[in-house]
Formats: C-alpha cells, structure tokens, sequence
C-alpha cells in the first residue's frame, strides 16, 4: 500500500475534525452510514471543544442520514437529542422536533385490510441545510 493511500484510509477512518468533514462525507463521497457515524460522534459525545451550533446541525444532519438508511430509531434518537440540548427557539431544534412529529405520527400503523399493517413515512424531502 502506498503513503498516500494508507494516509487518506487514515484521514476517512479518523473521527471528523468538524462538521464540514461529515457533511463532505454524506454529500461529495456519498457515503451515508459513515456520514452518520460521523455526525453522531460530533453531537453525542460532550465535547466543549465542538460548539454547541455544530453540534446542533450534527444531531440534525445525523437524523437525516438515518432517515435516508431507513434506519428510524437512530433518526428518533438524533431528533430527540434536541428536547434536552436544544433552544426552544433555535431553528436547528424547531426543525428537529418537527422531524421527531412527523416520524412519530407516521409510525403509527394504520389498517389497510387483510390484517397487513400500512407503515409510511412522509412524502417530504429530508434535506437541512
């Protein structure tokens, strides 16, 4: 293997310096789950060397990631982070809990006949800036 390449598996493997490293992640690379990964690590470990807005928009864009891997406790557990850490007037919050409402009310299953169970999410876009 060469430097180059061992140091750039080095660079992706590594927990993210800043909210820009997993937003380039999920958005350039493409890579969701470690887009996620990364975000949770930004906005779940009390860290007061990361500011307490990149952390909001971490615990946001991590929701979202989740959402996008269909993976909806994790995307419940990102939203949620927000009722204990967030300003009731904050937009990353108000977003967030909007997110928790929508995906709360949706997993309610609804009967569609036959004993089959309809789950749906809603028919919204899943982009935060």
């Amino acid at each position: 293997m060469s430097p180059s390449l061992a140091l750039s598996l080095v660079c992706v493997l590594a927990a993210p310096q800043s909210f820009s490293d997993a937003w380039y992640t999920e958005t350039f690379v493409g890579d969701v789950p470690a887009a996620l990964e990364q975000y949770t690590r930004l906005f779940d470990v009390p860290d007061e060397d990361v500011p307490v807005e990149t952390r909001r928009k971490a615990a946001f864009r991590a929701g979202v990631c989740a959402e996008k891997l269909g993976d909806l406790r994790r995307a419940r557990i990102a939203y949620s982070w927000f009722r204990m850490n967030g300003a009731r007037n904050d937009t990353w919050t108000q977003r967030a809990l909007l997110r928790l409402a929508e995906l709360e009310r949706s997993a309610k299953p609804s009967r569609t006949g036959d004993d089959e169970l309809d789950v749906r999410l809603p028919d919204r876009a899943l982009a935060g800036d």
